[in-house]
């Protein structure tokens, strides 16, 4: 619904976010609401917002509690934003905090609203653990009833099993493949080998370390509950010992939790408003917000990849753009494996599937791998693209600094960022005359609403005996984790549930450990 005669612009004013964290360290007893509310006061604190009405904000997270029905609401009413401005819940499983930029910069651009904020949260530390539906039913049961029988007479019912708790976990409920399963499928169909997964995830460590040494996040990151920095950089890491890792989802797979990235918890903000609204506050343009684009695979048949989709959502973009993917200075992608990034190239450059599976006429084709993730680089555009999961969704998102790249090689840059969500649009390359470094993290880097985690190894259930009535009896007990969340953490490794079983009259102690799907949102092992 366009207000006015023209579509507007869409300005990144700019971004912040507090420093990532491994799940279950810095902020192993902090909310998404906490976190969240400390993203959105670091950006009204640094553009002197307090007590300014905003258009709208919307952000989200895709492990909530069920009281964060209303997450961002509240957020805004911490924020020191003015009371009146409104508050806006979403979720795209890996995708919502870009899917939220998305939303505010469509609101601006079509007039509605002059300024807004989107951001992203996300917590595995602080994950939801429930009981089991039967639970649940016999609960609401024992309420409906209407006098005192009927109330009483579901709880006879109850057994020991409705005490077992229900994890989050990230196993898709139509094919029962982890991620890093699936990837590894595609690894093994693209023939990506161990070393480059190997390459890529010490290359995007060594950049990650150096842009923090180089001061490249000294205004982009707020401190918060002590952490002045992201905790899952390996500064120290090297190919020989990523190559000493074992494999995390098969025998005889590539992916590990070295080329794979850790579960994380983390938010950010952006600042999007029209040029003449920053302008009126004295606040700087870094740059622009241009392009969109959603993608989905049919990967429940088999036919597919799970973490194909940007190999669609790309193409579909440039054409939307008037460009090609070789009309880019620059090039950043994120995503949850090192194989995924690698696969995606690889089918670009295929001709088969460029014509057969894309319809294009002819490849994609091939980007110069030095201008991918470069540490140093100048006036690039910043951009983000990430894919869902859980149902195979790719959501693209381009910006630039409106320095077009004519087809001649003339002057103008352009750069073209897929991957990180969280940090949606947040991250530039020049400001206040220093240049920023902008660095793909494959092996260490928490996406936008914590997709990859730390690669836990899976624990083997454990049968222990029971003294019952009639002798000893041996119960083996597995907590579960339950693939409601694409991001959705188990619980942290060793950790145990102890309840208690009646058999044979008598309390018995129960220990219970989670069975072999695995310590995280992916099933993944940890490194020893």
């Amino acid at each position: 619904m366009l207000v006015g005669s023209a579509v507007r612009r869409v300005a990144i004013v700019g971004g912040l976010r507090i420093p990532f964290a491994r799940s279950y360290s810095a902020y192993a007893t902090a909310s998404n609401q906490d976190m969240l509310t400390a993203a959105f006061r670091a950006v009204v604190t640094r553009f002197k917002l307090q007590g300014e009405r905003l258009g709208d904000v919307a952000a989200g997270a895709v492990i909530k509690h069920s009281r964060d029905y209303n997450l961002v609401r509240e957020s805004v009413l911490s924020s020191g934003l003015d009371p009146h401005t409104p508050g806006l819940d979403m979720q795209r499983a890996c995708g919502t905090s870009l899917e939220a930029a998305i939303d505010i910069g469509n609101k601006i651009a079509l007039g509605q609203i002059d300024a807004g904020l989107a951001g992203g949260t996300d917590s595995i530390s602080d994950a939801p653990i429930v009981y089991p539906r039967s639970y649940q039913q016999l609960l609401l049961a024992s309420y409906r009833g209407r006098n005192a029988w009927q109330r009483l007479a579901p709880w006879f019912g109850l057994r020991p099993r409705h005490f077992r708790p229900v994890l989050p976990a990230v196993v898709e409920p139509r094919t029962g493949l982890s991620m890093g399963q699936s990837t590894e499928t595609m690894a093994k169909q693209w023939k990506i080998t161990r070393a480059e997964q190997d390459q890529l995830a010490n290359q995007s460590h060594m950049k990650a370390a150096a842009a923090w040494r180089a001061g490249f996040y000294d205004d982009l990151v707020v401190e918060y509950l002590g952490l002045k920095s992201d905790n899952n950089v390996r500064a120290d890491t090297s190919p020989e010992k990523l190559a000493k890792l074992r494999p995390s989802f098969a025998e005889d797979g590539t992916l590990t939790a070295g080329n794979s990235t850790p579960l994380t918890d983390g938010a950010s903000a952006v600042l999007l408003a029209t040029p003449e609204w920053a302008a009126k506050r004295n606040l700087p343009v870094l740059a622009y917000l241009r392009y969109g684009k959603v993608w989905a695979v049919d990967f429940a048949g088999g036919k597919e990849g799970l973490l194909m989709a940007p190999t669609y959502a790309v193409p579909a973009m440039l054409r939307d753009a008037g460009l090609t993917l070789q009309d880019f200075d620059y090039y950043e992608i994120h995503e949850a494996f090192a194989a995924q990034v690698l696969c995606t190239l690889k089918a670009w450059e295929s001709p088969d599937y460029c014509r057969d599976v894309l319809g294009l006429p002819a490849p994609l084709g091939s980007i110069d791998l030095s201008k991918l993730t470069v540490r140093r680089h100048r006036h690039a555009h910043s951009g983000h693209a990430r894919q869902d999961p859980r149902g195979g969704y790719q959501r693209e998102a381009w910006t630039d600094l409106g320095v077009r790249r004519r087809r001649d090689g003339s002057d103008g840059h352009r750069r073209a960022l897929k991957g990180d969500t969280k940090n949606a649009c947040q991250e530039r390359v020049r400001h206040a005359g220093r240049e920023r470094t902008l660095e793909h993290h494959a092996g260490a880097r928490r996406f936008s609403d914590g997709a990859q985690g730390i690669q836990r190894r899976p624990l083997r259930p454990r049968a222990h005996a029971v003294p019952g009535a009639r002798g000893t009896r041996r119960l083996r007990v597995a907590v579960q984790p339950r693939g409601d969340g694409p991001e959705g953490a188990g619980r942290p490794e060793g950790c145990r549930q102890r309840g208690r079983l009646a058999a044979g009259g008598r309390r018995q102690r129960l220990r219970a450990t989670r069975g072999q799907q695995g310590g995280g949102p992916y099933g993944e092992a940890e490194p020893r």
